[in-house]
């Protein structure tokens, strides 16, 4: 059992000791963020990012290195090379979705579909034809 003077005793001097090691390393009381001595701003060490290696790691098929490479494309990579396979993109479509219908079409590749052109849209300032509105109308 310890005695409650005791604990208060203990969590004290841990407090000086995290200061006193805290300031020789010029943090400040945080210990997270603060002013340096050269007056640049100072804060939590990251380590450098990995690079992506797929190719160490052990057991992937080449049907899971596909995966992952359809994975890397952006989704309108994967929309251009779906449609260049002569599948439909529906709209709003994840990129989960993108990559499964990518692996089907590149699977059962089709006629590319030509593509729609766009219909002229007359310019929003062009005078309407008006007709005056009859009975029936």
């Amino acid at each position: 059992h310890i005695e409650k003077s005791d604990l208060v005793a203990a969590v004290r001097k841990a407090e000086a000791e995290q200061e006193e090691k805290f300031a020789t390393k010029g943090l400040g009381a945080t210990g997270t963020t603060g002013v340096g001595a050269s007056g640049e701003q100072q804060g939590v060490l990251r380590p450098e990012p990995r690079p992506l290696d797929f190719e160490s790691v052990a057991g992937t098929s080449a049907e899971e290195k596909q995966i992952i490479d359809l994975h890397l494309l952006s989704e309108a990579q994967l929309q251009e090379k779906i449609e260049q396979n002569g599948h439909d993109v529906p709209p709003n479509s994840s990129k989960h979705y993108l990559v499964a219908l990518c692996r089907k079409a590149l699977k059962d590749p089709r006629e590319p579909k030509p593509k729609k052109k766009e219909e002229k849209a007359e310019p929003e300032n062009a005078i309407a034809e008006y007709r005056r509105p009859t009975i029936g109308d």
